[in-house]
């Protein structure tokens, strides 16, 4: 018995009795702390993820401005192989297209005239701190104003070319009646003999004897130059066509001519001039104008998100008018500014008379004109400085900043640092207005970054580079 005894309590005190109150809770304390360590590290980890994507977007916004802005500067003043004679180095006249005044983008077409297009042509590119011409009151596709909300201390621009490709070709627009093209007049041929009232058109011309009759003819060259007639009669097999009244200065063989009452049609209707082989119709492209400005807002006036705007000149068919189309490209553009670099002195360092017929170093050789820019741009201009009309006409490089923000705010942080958008002068400062430094408070709640480049206009440009 005394041993049986002994074994049975033995077992006994070797059965499991569980955990104790205090090692409950000191399990439990340790579990809470672990959790609470892993939740931290998520938190940071989301945090840190949820600031990148922020960034990363701000970088791409940046970017992405960039290249839309740099795309469509890059085209400006592009006519579809039509020269302005002020910019031409085979024009031996007095240009009568220089520009007289920065025209208005938002212009109803109906009050287009000559001088107006002619500005058009010869101011393919403006900039502006404030709405230009009637931009603030001319109404949109929405029926508000074109350029409304802009945001504080930040510039417009404006650029215009005819668009690259011609309608009804694969992967361009449809013509559309009502929509504003520019035709320009490529036909330039050689004339082959002239009397006092005829001239002898290129042997290549048409033969049908309705091919030029009642057209306008104009000698843009040599012998009779400057004389515009209107054709009478056509003999197609000798291609003599007989002009009224006749010619006051005489026509021969080192005439050229053209055929249409117009260098070029920049309107909706009455595309009828001809292209190189003065035989068939010049192909017409669409007219652009874009209009490019920060508005303070993305979705809903006051919800703080800068955006940048592009508003676009087409045919609106619903209102059956010509209308621009506004439109929002990206969020976040807080800042952007523009300066341009003026071609104002000549090869030969003297400078650009545009009103005044070309005028060379050797009148031999004809390669360097003392009077007209070589392409290389002499010095700038911005919206602080104002950029005259002449100015523009001679802009041949365009810098471009932007400033961009998060969308969303940062707690904690605080962005107290000052960005400039301009190219810094000779103290090595930053032009007055052109520096900007965040209020404080909510504004610092953000993270910034400035995105800079230099866009040369190859249109106007390099049409100026000589050997």
């Amino acid at each position: 018995m005394y041993i049986k005894r002994t074994l049975w309590r033995n077992e006994s005190m070797r059965r499991p009795t569980g955990f104790s109150v205090v090692e409950l809770m000191i399990a439990v304390a340790l579990g809470v702390l672990v959790t609470l360590s892993l939740l931290a590290v998520f938190l940071n980890i989301s945090r840190t993820n949820n600031e990148m994507a922020k960034t990363n977007m701000q970088v791409e916004n940046g970017r992405f401005a960039l290249q839309i802005l740099e795309s469509d500067i890059q085209h400006a003043g592009f006519w579809g192989g039509f020269v302005p004679t002020f910019d031409s180095l085979v024009f031996d006249g007095t240009p009568n297209d220089v520009p007289t005044a920065v025209p208005d983008p938002c212009l109803p077409l109906s009050n287009w005239d000559a001088v107006y297009r002619a500005n058009v042509l010869g101011v393919p590119i403006s900039i502006h701190d404030t709405p230009p011409g009637t931009c603030d009151t001319e109404l949109d596709t929405n029926d508000e104003p074109v350029i409304a909300n802009q945001q504080p201390n930040t510039d417009i621009l404006v650029v215009r070319y005819a668009d690259r490709c011609i309608p009804g070709e694969a992967n361009c627009e449809a013509d559309l009646a009502g929509r504003v093209y520019f035709q320009p007049s490529l036909c330039a041929e050689s004339a082959q003999s002239g009397t006092a009232t005829t001239i002898r058109l290129a042997a290549s011309s048409a033969t049908s004897p309705e091919a030029f009759e009642g057209a306008t003819i104009r000698i843009v060259g040599g012998s009779g130059f400057g004389q515009d007639r209107q054709i009478t009669s056509y003999d197609g097999s000798s291609t003599t066509a007989t002009v009224s009244p006749g010619w006051a200065a005489a026509v021969d063989s080192s005439s050229i001519y053209t055929i249409g009452a117009d260098d070029y049609v920049l309107t909706d209707s009455g595309f009828d001039l001809r292209g190189r082989s003065c035989n068939t119709a010049a192909p017409k492209r669409k007219y652009v104008s874009n209009i490019y400005y920060v508005r303070s807002y993305a979705a809903d006036i006051g919800d703080g998100v800068p955006t940048l705007m592009r508003a676009s000149l087409d045919f609106d068919e619903e209102e059956d008018e010509l209308r621009y189309r506004v439109e929002p490209l990206i969020e976040g553009i807080e800042g952007l500014r523009f300066e341009l670099g003026i071609d104002g002195i000549s090869k030969t360092s003297e400078p650009v008379q545009l009103d005044q017929a070309l005028a060379w170093q050797d009148p031999t050789s004809r390669t360097t004109p003392r009077n007209r820019g070589d392409g290389i741009a002499d010095t700038a201009c911005n919206t602080a400085s104002g950029c005259g009309h002449l100015d523009l006409a001679n802009a041949v490089l365009a810098k471009v900043f932007v400033l961009t923000r998060t969308v969303d705010q940062t707690r904690g942080a605080s962005d107290q640092r000052t960005y400039c958008l301009a190219t810094l002068n000779a103290s090595g400062n930053c032009p007055a207005g052109y520096l900007y430094t965040p209020t404080v408070g909510a504004q610092q709640q953000y993270s910034r970054h400035v995105f800079s480049s230099s866009v040369r206009l190859h249109n106007i440009a390099g049409r100026r580079d000589t050997p």
